[in-house]
């Protein structure tokens, strides 16, 4: 009888060369074996002969075609597929590194934040296939690769053959289909509707089991297992060790509920509320009382020169809402001292992740410019590891891999750790795309190159009279994308089909294009200055509405899915040349703006500090101006009164504060050559 090596090389002559078996499972037998055309190992699998008779060649062959379309950092490609000697085999990457299975098995119980970074990584990869319609069924330890210390989810081909075959015809074989101890109540009674909770619930047995040790329902045989599982009976990681975070537990205790209707919607809400400290769930939610309002708006949060604040601008006006009045919210959200932004250069300075909770942006320090991340839900910014003279951030689609551009190259890396990829040795201007994409601008044009590495891909070529083509959002369709178009002395936005090439006009001048949810559009115009939007087609890549003006003032933007807007903003230069041009405004509480006095500019200077102080009875303010080479202390009548000099000498005046219950304006001045604390009447009667 002709071992199934053998039977296996002749079957596959000329295309793969097997070398030995690697393992073997319920569903299907693993080779190691040379890919003869590519010159590279692959990890080639045969389909169980019983599990082969009941899907079917054909049938098989079909449904694997989806697999092939599955392009996300944490999946396993799929290189070939097919029928040989009447076996059906799949092809995919070998890799050299251990399974999630290894690791547990060496180290039992692995770091809470390690733990989190893995499911959450895995889970991104469940919500890419369940988005097209296809379930793992099988998740597990075993099934979970680390390359490079990255989560990478293979066996998906398996995951259609079961698809591909009834549950009857399925059952009649006596095959499993799922691992005991990671299957859902609904895969343990044999139940044929299976969906995308029950992917969730795997994952959150093998996340259980990351932090614990064990998985959650243990035992001695299968079909002990199977009872607890049906049972449902709750667990809980945070009792066995403490270290795990009140909502990590909440979230896995949600994820194996026993219906699938009183689970997570889909494993990206899973991920979402492993990191929402807030979250809870049953009793524990019940006792937190009823979750705090959120508002849907689009936030805008900026920051201007190191003379100026940052600032926070919440507005609602392009998101749909079902309030009756849409209201306009101000705040300030400050970075902590030393970790402000700086050297912002417009698109290459910062970047809002999608979801909106964070922003990676660029800051010189004495070591050189370094990319900071700040979380909106921690005070404390982080520097990015190993993005020294880093620019041109860009989060991922599911916030967990940052692309940059450094010493003329593009490259990747994980939040959580691993080496840094260089995906484009000479590129520029990184945009993510979904389907595991990366796109770039070149000398030539832009090009779009899977974010695992892989061949590069020519999308667009650039013309006489152009500069440099940028992909600034590629649309949920992956179909088109927005381009930037840089010209002589403007900048055009086009529709780029990413298919043929071909690219139609949509706005004369524009530049950073954004497709928001809501149906809108978003642009800078040429230059910054101005923030436009308007309702857009994403299908026919057309506008449906005339632009109209969100804001004034924009350096540069990024914009988050939810309409969470940051962006940068400078003023213009005054006429003594020492600082950006300032006007004084009213804001209500309902975020009505009005100047203060439309006619009256003044310049504050460059630096951080205070700047102005108003009366106990709001009818004066005291202001430190730049004028005839220094800077005083003027006062100001509020709304459109005359201004008065308090301190005319040639000394430096700053930080002015209107002593409370009296007429005086104390202030910082440098006239006795240190910088001194002063007081002196308002009307600048009397000695300072």
């Amino acid at each position: 009888m002709t071992d199934p090596i053998s039977r296996l090389n002749a079957a596959l002559e000329g295309r793969y060369r097997i070398e030995r078996q690697l393992g073997e499972g319920g569903m299907a037998t693993v080779y190691l074996a040379e890919d003869l055309k590519h010159k590279r190992r692959v990890a080639l699998k045969v389909l169980k002969p019983e599990l082969a008779a009941v899907v079917g060649a054909e049938r098989f062959l079909a449904e694997i075609e989806t697999t092939a379309n599955l392009q996300h950092p944490h999946i396993l490609p799929l290189h070939d597929s097919g029928a040989a000697d009447g076996l059906l085999f799949y092809v995919m990457p070998y890799v050299t590194g251990e399974t999630l299975r290894d690791r547990i098995d060496r180290e039992k119980q692995l770091p809470v934040d390690e733990a989190l970074g893995i499911a959450t990584s895995v889970a991104s990869a469940l919500q890419h296939a369940h988005d097209r319609g296809v379930i793992h069924r099988d998740i597990k330890p075993g099934n979970i690769m680390l390359q490079d210390g990255q989560p990478v989810v293979g066996d998906f081909g398996i995951a259609l053959a079961m698809g591909a075959a009834s549950g009857a015809r399925l059952t009649e074989t006596g095959l499993s289909v799922g691992t005991p101890y990671y299957m859902s109540p609904e895969q343990a009674t044999g139940d044929q509707a299976i969906g995308p909770a029950s992917d969730t619930y795997a994952l959150a047995c093998v996340l259980y089991e990351m932090l614990i040790g064990e998985p959650p329902y243990p035992g001695s045989t299968a079909q002990a297992v199977l009872g607890k599982i049906i049972q449902g009976v709750p667990v809980s990681a945070t009792a066995v060790r403490k270290a795990v975070p009140a909502n990590v537990d909440a979230a896995i205790r949600r994820a194996l509920e026993k219906l699938p209707a009183d689970r997570f919607t889909s494993a990206q809400t899973f991920a979402k509320a492993l990191a929402d400290p807030t979250f809870r769930h049953g009793a524990d939610a019940a006792a937190a009382g009823p979750a705090p309002v959120r508002l849907r708006r689009i936030a805008i949060a900026g920051w201007a020169t190191a003379a100026a604040a940052v600032v926070a601008l919440v507005v609602s006006a392009l998101l749909p809402t079902p309030e009756p009045v849409r209201r306009v919210e101000r705040f300030a959200d400050p970075f902590v001292e030393g970790q402000e932004m700086t050297g912002y250069y417009g698109a290459l300075g910062f970047d809002l992740s999608p979801d909106g909770s964070m922003l990676v942006y660029r800051r010189n320090t004495d070591a050189g410019q370094i990319l900071m991340v700040r979380r909106w839900d921690d005070l404390r910014a982080t520097a990015v590891r190993e993005t020294t003279d880093g620019s041109g951030p860009a989060v991922s689609l599911d916030g967990l891999e940052l692309a940059f551009e450094q010493d003329g190259a593009v490259r990747v890396l994980a939040f959580s750790g691993g080496p840094v990829r260089t995906l484009l040795p000479d590129g520029f201007a990184p945009e993510w795309g979904p389907g595991g994409y990366l796109y770039a601008g070149t000398r030539s044009g832009a090009v779009r190159i899977p974010s695992v590495g892989g061949a590069v891909e020519q999308i667009s070529r650039l013309s006489d009279g152009e500069n440099f083509h940028f992909v600034r959002d590629v649309m949920p369709d992956g179909r088109h994308a927005l381009l930037e178009v840089s010209l002589a002395g403007t900048s055009e936005i086009r529709s780029l089909d990413l298919r043929s090439g071909e690219m139609t006009p949509i706005v004369a001048e524009g530049v950073w294009p954004r497709y928001l949810p809501t149906g809108h559009l978003v642009y800078g115009t040429p230059g910054g200055g101005t923030m436009m939007a308007a309702r857009f087609d994403p299908d026919r890549m057309e506008l449906l509405s005339t632009p109209i003006v969100v804001m004034d003032g924009l350096s540069f933007f990024s914009v988050a899915d939810d309409g969470k807007l940051f962006y940068s903003q400078l003023g213009l230069t005054g006429a003594a040349g020492a600082g950006p041009v300032r006007q004084l405004a009213w804001v209500t509480r309902d975020g009505e703006v009005s100047a203060v006095d439309p006619a009256w500019t003044f310049d504050r200077g460059i630096d951080a500090e205070q700047g102005w102080s108003l009366s106990d009875d709001g009818s004066m303010v005291a202001l430190r101006e730049f004028a005839q080479g220094g800077y005083d202390i003027w006062i100001k009548r509020l709304d459109a009164g005359p201004r008065s000099l308090l301190t005319p000498n040639e000394a430096h005046e700053r930080m002015p504060v209107w002593e409370p219950g009296t007429d005086n304006v104390t202030f910082l001045s440098d006239r006795n050559g240190n910088f001194d604390v002063w007081s002196r009447p308002w009307d600048g009667t009397g000695e300072a």
